[in-house]
């Protein structure tokens, strides 16, 4: 079976240092990103986190300030940022690099005044109607998923 979608680049991608915000309401809803549907992207036609690439010696937190400036017209100002976990990957010939995700809770109506700077579109989903009918970037989806079911998962240990 064909895929609807073509994951295929147009052009080299190159993996780099990322941050990523799971942006949660406090009834268990996230604000995500349908991500353009073209080929010079990773993972176009998917849903995702907001956030993206570290630029030159640009620490984690100060990156999700920016991508989320430029991504929803979020100013984050004062509010309480709790770094949810990190993915590392060291694959050979493409080098270290790694993927920050945050835990930044909003305010449902606070979604009223963003603007959306890239990607197709934005919605806020349930959780798990967000895993479980949307096309997810693999890496954001398992991140929603553990934090989604971090409850459970930590009842079970």
């Amino acid at each position: 079976m064909t895929p609807a979608f073509d994951l295929r680049p147009s052009k080299p991608l190159k993996p780099a240092d990322a941050v990523a915000a799971l942006l949660r309401t406090s009834d268990g809803r996230y604000l995500l990103q349908h991500r353009d549907a073209i080929s010079t992207i990773f993972y176009p036609d998917h849903w995702g986190c907001f956030g993206g690439a570290l630029d030159p010696n640009e620490q984690p937190v100060d990156a999700l300030h920016r991508e989320l400036r430029e991504e929803l017209a979020l100013e984050l100002g004062q509010r309480e940022i709790k770094v949810f976990g990190q993915f590392d990957f060291d694959i050979p010939g493409l080098g270290a690099f790694n993927r920050v995700f945050y835990d930044v809770l909003i305010d449902p109506a606070e979604i009223e005044s963003m603007r959306l700077g890239e990607g197709a579109g934005m919605a806020l989903l349930d959780g798990h109607d967000a895993l479980h009918r949307h096309r997810l970037v693999p890496y954001d989806g398992f991140a929603l998923w553990l934090h989604y079911y971090q409850g459970a998962l930590s009842r079970s240990t």
